[in-house]
């Protein structure tokens, strides 16, 4: 994947794991707010602070079986 596209695709989760966020606390949803927190951060380290790579896979949703 291009660098380029690897980082819009990494900001654009975390904005949107963000902006979630806010909207369950700001409603009380506390529990389901650290919960997509958990699955965000990792061991206490976010993965945007460090040497984190992520994994994408290709589409395949055009595969024919």
């Amino acid at each position: 994947m291009k660098k380029k596209l690897y980082k819009k695709c990494v900001d654009k989760m975390s904005n949107t794991f963000l902006n979630r966020n806010r909207i369950l606390h700001t409603i009380g949803d506390s529990l389901t707010a650290n919960a997509i927190y958990d699955e965000w951060v990792v061991d206490g380290i976010d993965p945007e602070d460090s040497n984190y790579d992520f994994l994408f896979l290709e589409d395949l949703t055009e595969v024919q079986s």
